[in-house]
C-alpha cells in the first residue's frame, strides 16, 4: 500500500507538482535551465531561480521541444532541484525521501510517442526508484478538474460528448471525447502557442526598440503583462481602444530579483538610468496568431478554424453534444480578451450554440494539475488509466 501519491504536471511552459486530492500545487516552476554566457561562473539557474539569478544574458534550455519531451536528463535536473528535493526540511517538496512507498502521476501531451513514455517509466523507476507510475495525457486530465465538473448540469453528466481545447505553452489542440476517451481520429494540432507568442514579440522588440533575445522568461512576462486578445476583432481594437503602453524593463544586480520588469502609463517618472519599452499595436496584433496564423508565415488554421473542423469530423449525431461542452485549458487562454473573442467566433461559425466551460476561478492554467489531483485521489480511477509497479517494470 503505497504511502500517497505525487501528481507532476510536466507541461512544456511550467511543471507542477503536489499531493492527491489537493486544489493547488505544493511547487509551480518555469520548466527551463539557464547558464550565465558570459565569466567563468557556469552555475545552473533552474525553474524559478531564473528570474532571480543577478545575470541579463543567459543560455536557456527548455527539455521539452514542440509539446514532446525530448531531453529527459534536464527534466531530472529540474524535476530535482526546481520541484522535489530528496531531504526533508521545512519548505520543501520532500517526494523523493520515500520514493520507494510512493506513487508518482505524470501528465504528457496526448502526442508523445511510446518511446518517449517508455523512458519516461525507465526514469520513475530505476532512477527514482517509485513503487508505482502512472503516465496520463493532459488533455484527459483537464475533464476531471472540479472546478470543471462543479459547472456540470445533469444534461452535461448525461452527455458522453465533449470537447478539450488546450491552448498551451507549445501548441494547442482541439480533441473530442467520448466517455473520457479521447477521439485522435478528429484530433487538431496547431503549432501556435506561448513559445511562438513570445517569439514573435521577442522579434518586433528587437527590430524596434531592444533585444531581449538572451530573456526569454523577461519577453514572456511582457506579453502577459501588455499583450490582449480583441474581443470583437484586430480591426475594431486598432480604431477605438488605447493602444500603446510602457513596460519598465528590470534592473540586473545582486539584490535577489525577481527580475521582471512592470507595466507603467504614459505619466509615470523614469528613474535614471532605467530603460522602458513602449508597446503600441503589438500588444494586439501578436496573439492575432492564435486566430489567424496564416498572417505570420504560419501555415496552420486557426484555433476557431480548429474546433469548427474537429467538430465536423465527428459524427452528425453527436456535434451539437460536443459543441455544449467545450472545455477550456492551459495557460496562454488566460490572455486577456480570448475568451470573449472565442465565444464570438464560435457563435459566427457554429450552426448551433456553443458553451465554453473554464475554471471558476480564472486558473485555467491549472485545470490540468487540477484534474490529474482529482485522478490520483481514487484508487479506481488509478487502476483504469493502467498503474505499472516498479516490480513489473522490467518485465513489461
Amino acid at each position: 500500500m503505497t504511502s500517497k501519491v505525487i501528481v507532476v504536471d510536466n507541461g512544456g511552459g511550467y511543471v507542477r507538482g503536489g499531493f492527491s486530492g489537493q486544489t493547488e500545487p505544493r511547487r509551480s516552476v518555469p520548466n527551463a535551465i539557464a547558464r550565465s554566457k558570459r565569466g567563468s561562473d557556469k552555475k545552473l539557474f533552474i525553474g524559478d531561480k531564473i528570474l532571480h539569478s543577478p545575470i541579463a544574458e543567459y543560455l536557456f534550455l527548455r527539455p521539452s521541444q514542440r509539446g514532446i519531451l525530448c531531453d529527459l536528463e534536464s527534466q531530472k535536473i529540474i524535476w530535482e532541484h526546481g520541484l522535489f528535493v530528496r531531504e526533508k526540511h521545512t519548505g520543501s517538496f520532500p517526494v523523493l525521501a520515500d520514493s520507494e512507498t510512493s506513487t508518482i502521476l505524470v501528465t504528457v501531451s496526448p502526442f508523445t510517442p511510446e518511446s518517449v513514455r517508455r523512458d519516461i517509466f525507465d526514469v520513475l523507476f530505476k532512477d527514482y526508484r517509485f513503487y508505482r507510475a502512472v503516465l496520463i495525457d493532459s488533455s484527459i486530465c483537464a475533464q476531471f478538474s472540479p472546478g470543471i465538473t462543479a459547472q456540470f448540469t445533469p444534461d452535461d453528466w448525461a452527455n458522453p460528448c465533449g470537447l478539450l481545447v488546450d491552448v498551451g505553452f507549445s501548441f494547442s489542440t482541439v480533441i473530442p471525447v467520448f466517455q473520457t476517451q479521447l477521439v485522435l481520429k478528429a484530433a487538431q494540432r496547431i503549432p501556435v502557442g506561448g513559445r511562438i507568442l513570445n517569439n514573435l514579440l521577442k522579434e518586433r522588440l528587437a527590430y524596434l526598440q531592444v533585444d531581449l533575445d538572451d530573456n526569454p522568461l523577461l519577453v514572456q512576462h511582457i506579453r502577459e503583462t501588455v499583450c490582449e486578445v480583441a474581443p470583437e476583432g484586430l480591426k475594431q481594437a486598432l480604431t477605438s481602444l488605447p493602444t500603446t503602453v510602457g513596460y519598465l524593463l528590470p534592473e540586473f544586480s545582486n539584490d535577489g530579483g525577481p527580475f521582471v520588469g512592470k507595466l507603467v502609463d504614459q505619466f509615470t517618472p523614469i528613474p535614471p538610468g532605467s530603460q522602458a519599452v513602449k508597446i503600441g499595436s503589438d500588444r494586439f496584433t501578436i496573439p492575432e496568431a492564435l486566430f489567424n496564423p496564416l498572417t505570420f508565415g504560419i501555415d496552420s488554421l486557426g484555433i476557431v478554424e480548429a474546433i469548427v473542423r474537429s467538430i465536423n469530423l465527428c459524427d452528425p449525431s453527436i456535434r451539437k453534444c460536443l459543441a455544449q461542452k467545450i472545455i477550456l485549458f492551459g495557460g496562454t487562454a488566460m490572455t486577456r480578451g480570448f475568451i470573449e473573442r472565442l465565444r464570438n467566433e464560435l457563435e459566427s461559425n457554429l450552426s448551433f450554440p456553443a458553451r465554453i466551460l473554464t475554471e471558476q476561478d480564472g486558473r485555467i492554467d491549472l485545470t490540468v494539475w487540477r484534474g490529474a489531483s482529482q485522478i490520483a485521489s481514487n484508487e479506481d480511477d488509478l487502476s483504469f488509466f493502467d498503474a505499472i509497479f516498479r516490480e513489473d517494470w522490467s518485465r513489461i
